[in-house]
């Protein structure tokens, strides 16, 4: 049986995703613009502007109220997986991120979700 944790790997990976929590859990518009902008790779914006990727932030945070750690589901070098629980509503999500192997380690991929457990 896997053991699970709370506690991420202090990893490139492992600290983007520190980093973005704590500014998305800030519910501050101007501060996530400046996130994204930073550290969102063109690949994990898409098609989409970062205006569009603030509205889809913003939004979300309205939905959780924040998110907090639930449990470290997967934690390597460039790439968590991790179950988050809202502080609205104490619902159970997924979020999963991947990063570039070179420095600042920009998000390339961000994916949330309903956990399904």
């Amino acid at each position: 049986m896997r053991e699970t944790s709370r506690t991420l790997k202090v990893t490139p990976a492992g600290r983007r995703y520190m980093g973005f929590l704590a500014i998305f859990n800030t519910g501050d518009a101007e501060r996530i613009r400046e996130y994204i902008s930073e550290y969102y790779a063109d690949e994990a914006l898409g098609e989409n502007t970062v205006d569009e990727m603030l509205a889809w932030h913003l939004h979300l945070y309205e939905q959780t109220g924040g998110l907090k750690i639930h449990n470290v589901y997967l934690s390597e070098e460039h790439y968590v997986i991790i179950v988050v629980m809202d502080r609205l509503h104490e619902g159970m999500h997924m979020d999963k991120m991947k990063v570039s192997e070179d420095f600042p380690h920009k998000i390339t991929e961000y994916l949330h979700v309903p956990a399904e457990l």
